[in-house]
């Protein structure tokens, strides 16, 4: 995964595939989920389908098959920084709960619907009205905007016509 080289992606097959963006950035695909970990460790963004969570322990950005469910593609802006709290990204599906689409919500192992989108994906596409709190905006506590956000989050949803 460290021999990445730039613009390319270097695989072991049916494992992980791995590659680093001009910027520097590092970005790992996990197909064996034994490799979750490492990857983990060695990029600023892994996207490993198989994972059961939603948070590497490093900190590295983890985009999981739960997380793309909810949000449909993601298209990341990295904005020439390492940092993960500096990127953006458009998401296809995210605050849209269609009805032909709202299996995508449901959890098999516990037999209920749950549309929560973790914390750091839901700040990346810029939409902190999918969090499954509102965030606390006083001044000792988060200093997350909280302006437009309602107490119904598909009210700015661009399909609504009253808007």
């Amino acid at each position: 995964m460290a021999n990445a080289s730039v613009g390319r992606f270097l695989c072991e097959k049916g494992r992980w595939c791995a590659a680093t963006t001009p910027d520097g950035i590092t970005l790992v695909t996990v197909e064996d989920i034994r490799y979750i970990g490492p990857a983990c460790d060695a990029a600023l963004l892994v996207i490993a389908p198989t994972a059961r969570y939603d948070d590497c322990r490093s900190g590295t950005l983890l985009i999981s098959g739960k997380t793309l469910r909810r949000t449909g593609a993601l298209e990341i802006f990295f904005h020439a920084s390492p940092d993960d709290m500096a990127w953006t990204a458009k998401a296809a599906m995210a605050g849209l709960n269609r009805p032909w689409a709202h299996q995508r919500f449901y959890d098999w192992r516990n037999g209920t619907f749950d549309e929560a989108i973790p914390r750091k994906i839901a700040m990346l596409i810029e939409r902190p009205d999918l969090l499954p709190f509102k965030p606390d905006t006083s001044p000792a506590g988060d200093t997350l905007l909280n302006e437009g956000i309602d107490d119904d989050p598909f009210a700015t949803l661009p399909y609504n016509a009253e808007q």
